[in-house]
């Protein structure tokens, strides 16, 4: 999914840049058929948007990890230290 959404940002990111550095510098752009101009503005729109969706999980992961490594590590640490107390005891 994550590729799915770089490849639209890829597509759609150089439209807007495009389009922007067209309106500044007052380039005339090719005729572009309306539907297809509306279908780039959509894809470019969804790509960015997706892409903050995406961010967004990717964050809240990053968020949990360290708790979770924290939790392994204090499991970790408890185990050895009951096989430690097993080996003292036989």
């Amino acid at each position: 999914m994550l590729i799915l959404v770089l490849l639209i940002q890829a597509a759609g990111g150089p439209f807007f840049v495009f389009s922007l550095v067209a309106d500044v510098f007052l380039i005339r752009v090719p005729f572009i058929p309306w539907e297809f101009y509306e279908v780039l503005q959509i894809l470019a729109s969804l790509g960015l948007l997706s892409g903050v969706l995406c961010s967004v999980l990717m964050l809240a992961l990053v968020a949990r990890r360290p708790r979770r490594i924290e939790d392994q590590i204090s499991a970790v640490a408890g185990e050895f230290q009951r096989h430690v107390e097993r080996q003292f005891k036989a």
